[in-house]
Parts: C-alpha cells; structure tokens; sequence
C-alpha cells in the first residue's frame, strides 16, 4: 500500500523527502493524507478523490459548508472514503468512556462540559466529534457562543435534550459527562505511568492502523465527511453567535 501526504509546505515536504527509509512516489497511491493550509483542502480533496485515493483529511474539513458538501460528493461520486483525523475517539480513555456509558452506570446522559486548550470555537472540533460519536450522530439544535480576547465559550443544545459546553482557550484539554445517575470525567490523555517504550497507548497510531485497515478492507473507519459537516455547522453557527450576540440555529 501506498499512502500519500498533501501538504503546502515546501519545508515539510523537503524534510520528508530526506527522511530515512522513505521513499516518495509521483503517483499510483491507494490513500492521501490531506493537512496544511485550510483554504487549500478542498482543491487537495478532490484532486485525491479522482485518483481514486481514499482520504484522511486534518480538521476541519473545509472553510465552508459548501465546500465541505462538495468534497463529501467527489469522494462519493468516487466511490473513496473520506476520513478526518480525530486520533481521541482512537484512544484507550475513549473506550472505557464508551463502555462506562453504555453499560448505563450513569443513566441518562444530561450534560457535557469540557475544555480544550485551542483558541477560538474550531478548536472545540475534536471535543464536538466526541459528543456525536456518543450521541449517534445527533444533529445539534443551536449553539450560543460568547468569546473574549482570549477564551470562548459555546453552549450546544441538542433535540434529546443533551446541553454541551465546551471551554476554547483553557490550559487542559478535559471533559466531564453528568448523566441521571453519576458524573464522569475524561481526560483523553492519561498517564498512568511514565511509559517511555513502544507500549504507550497511541491514539494517533491506532487512528492511522483503523484507516490503513479500511483502506485495505475497501472501507474506511471513523469520522466521515458527514461527521465533519455536522462538527462544522456547529463551529459555523458559534461564530456567527459571536458575531450576533445571540443563539443562533443549526442549520
């Protein structure tokens, strides 16, 4: 298998061609990854889709919704998968999370609350990613935002009645989950021992193994580009709360 990476920076791209022990191709790959500058990606998307390359793309996915669309229909229209690259819905903590959830140990789930360290609401992608993976793809009802010259807040409002709050601009990325029956809180990176060997969970290892699997199998894992367009709407709609000082609707 070869996979492909796309990226504007000619630096980078120096530096990996003189990396040891890897050898870069013109052409022929069966996966691209997609990074590098916003406003670029969706050109990189679709340049890749009609190679036929399956897609793991750095979020957020697009700048705009219609962007976003139009790289979901070319990878479609392709027949490849479009991925994003969320590694903390890979991760051990994640697992147990899910599994705590689902066992019912805390009942109904009521609210979330968490904190990232990225400025701005598209910092709060990867934390979105985590309530939908939990919510079954639940589309957000509204969002109402407020930000400062440093740290932002959003308030997310979903149909079952889950509310979300997430903090952009803290010092830790955390999240506390508060059901019917108990609270419980999750950090993605925990470190339970100082691990220095190959044995330390990775959660970025176990998300490139799930896509390179995928790609194998003719399938690809994790968020798709519908997942992406939903963590979108929401950013979109916090920004334009920001702006309007007042809650603004998912669209």
């Amino acid at each position: 298998m070869r996979i492909a990476i796309l990226a504007g920076s000619e630096r980078y791209t120096r530096w990996l061609r003189d990396a040891p022990g890897v050898e870069l191709v013109t052409g022929g790959a069966d996966a691209v990854v997609v990074g590098g500058e916003l406003a670029a990606r969706r050109d990189l998307v679709e340049r890749a889709a009609a190679a036929g390359a399956h897609v793991l793309c750095e979020p957020p996915l697009a700048p705009t919704e219609v962007d976003a669309e139009r790289m979901i229909e070319a990878c479609s229209r392709a027949g490849v998968g479009l991925t994003m690259a969320l590694p903390i819905r890979f991760g051990p903590a994640f697992a147990a999370l899910r599994r705590t959830i689902a066992d019912g140990e805390l009942g109904r789930l009521l609210t979330v609350g968490g904190t990232v360290d990225g400025p701005g609401p598209d910092a709060a992608a990867a934390l979105i990613d985590l309530v939908d993976v939990l919510l079954d793809g639940e589309p957000a009802k509204d969002v109402y935002a407020q930000a400062s010259p440093g740290p932002s807040v959003l308030t997310v409002r979903y149909p079952s009645g889950v509310v979300a709050t997430f903090g952009c601009g803290w010092d830790t990325t955390a999240m506390e989950f508060t059901g019917e029956r108990a609270t419980v809180r999750f950090d993605p990176f925990p470190r339970l021992l100082d691990v220095r060997g190959p044995e330390r969970a990775n959660a970025d290892a176990a998300m490139l193994e799930a896509f390179v699997a995928g790609v194998r199998n003719g399938w690809t894992t994790g968020p798709d580009g519908e997942t992406a367009l939903r963590s979108l709407r929401i950013v979109r709609a916090a920004q334009q709360s920001i702006r309007n000082a007042r809650p603004e609707a998912v669209n």
